[in-house]
């Protein structure tokens, strides 16, 4: 048997035993599960990524055609993009567009425990840093890799599925700073209403909850028995068992997962898909956002490509932005807005001299510690 196929059926093991698939399947609907996967496992396995966009286009010269007029137009329909979608077009008077380059969904989605593959599918960006100095030292040519969600759902679409806030001090460093508005206390209710949570909560840390949202925040009841033993040793170490999106953060605690039973809670399965029926929202997949279109340098729509078709789309009232901490500033200098030294090079008509795309920060990464059972 190959060895990705024998990963495959340990990882579905992994699966069911955390919870993560939890519904009763027969002997013909495991085994059709499993060959799925391995299926998708051989195709990430040899994916070639492209390293451009042409598939999108027909040719540079094409005529547009008209897609309509929208009140609010939203390049990406990832984390956020899905978000902002479902939350305007709730207003019935406001029409929406939403304009995503990746695939609309997959069932192999649905399953967290493939995150491992999915980053190396068609639902990634694939992009890579340039050559760093200061991290990145043991990867070739020092350079890292930059994982960035193509599809429905972004970057919820194939990562992890962890909901971890961050320590409460480092908001209120940022509102000490002047961002008046960024502390803990501040942000909690924006954590609480997108929360559904699904696990038993204590009444000390159920302020800290929310309970309404449109996310499932669920914790793995059925977990591997290393994953007890390990909880067990850190208490013996004097580690106090805790919520670690609770009222402490100092301790250990199970990892809290977006998860509506046994399915991953991307921002598409929580907030898109349950707005499709609406006829004020218009969601287009497979469409690349080449341009903001500007007007006396205010945005007015956008130009997108679809199967080698270019549109224009007009906004009425906003055109938002949010493509991603790489793709938006590529989007905006594409669209004239950025520095002039970089326009220059791609000979695009500056609208703005602005430092678009600089100064980019990534976080240390410590990946922890992974283990497998069989």
């Amino acid at each position: 048997m190959k060895q990705y196929k024998f990963y495959a059926t340990a990882l579905l093991c992994f699966a069911l035993s955390a919870d993560i698939l939890t519904r009763a399947l027969s002997d013909e609907e495991f085994d059709e599960f499993v060959s799925e996967i391995e299926d998708f496992i051989n195709v990430s396995s040899s994916n070639v990524w492209a390293t451009n966009n042409d598939d999108y286009f027909s040719s540079e010269d094409a005529s547009s055609v008209d897609y309509g007029t929208f009140d609010f137009i939203i390049a990406g329909g990832g984390t956020g993009g899905g978000i902002l979608a479902n939350r305007l077009s709730e207003q019935e008077s406001f029409t929406v567009l939403l304009v995503e380059a990746g695939k609309a969904r997959a069932a192999i989605v649905d399953v967290l425990g493939l995150n491992g593959y999915l980053v190396a599918s068609e639902w990634n960006w694939a992009y890579n840093t340039t050559k760093q100095t200061t991290g990145c030292l043991g990867s070739v040519d020092q350079r890292c890799a930059l994982t960035s969600g193509k599809g429905l759902g972004g970057s919820s679409s194939i990562n992890e599925g962890f909901n971890a806030r961050g320590n409460h001090k480092d908001f209120d460093q940022w509102a000490d700073l002047g961002d008046i508005g960024w502390s803990f206390e501040d942000c909690l209710p924006y954590f609480k209403k997108s929360e559904n949570t699904k696990f038993s909560v204590s009444a000390s840390d159920k302020p800290y909850h929310g309970f309404d949202g449109m996310q499932s925040l669920s914790i793995a009841e059925d977990t591997p028995i290393l994953t007890d033993a390990l909880l067990s040793a850190f208490e013996e170490l004097g580690n106090a068992y805790v919520d670690y999106n609770g009222e402490t953060q100092y301790g250990v605690g199970r990892p809290q997962y977006y998860l509506d039973k046994n399915t991953r809670a991307t921002t598409a399965h929580s907030y898109i898909f349950p707005a499709l029926n609406r006829t004020n929202l218009n969601v287009t997949v497979e469409s690349l956002v080449t341009k903001v279109i500007l007007s006396n340098k205010t945005a007015t729509g956008i130009e997108f490509w679809k199967n080698g078709t270019k549109y224009t789309a007009t906004a009425g009232k906003e055109v938002i932005v949010s493509a991603g901490a790489i793709n938006s500033p590529q989007l905006l200098m594409l669209s004239g807005i950025g520095p002039e030294d970089e326009l220059n090079k791609h000979g695009i008509e500056i609208i703005a001299d602005l430092p678009v795309g600089e100064n980019y920060q990534d976080h240390p990464l410590f990946p922890g510690v992974y283990y497998r059972y069989i």
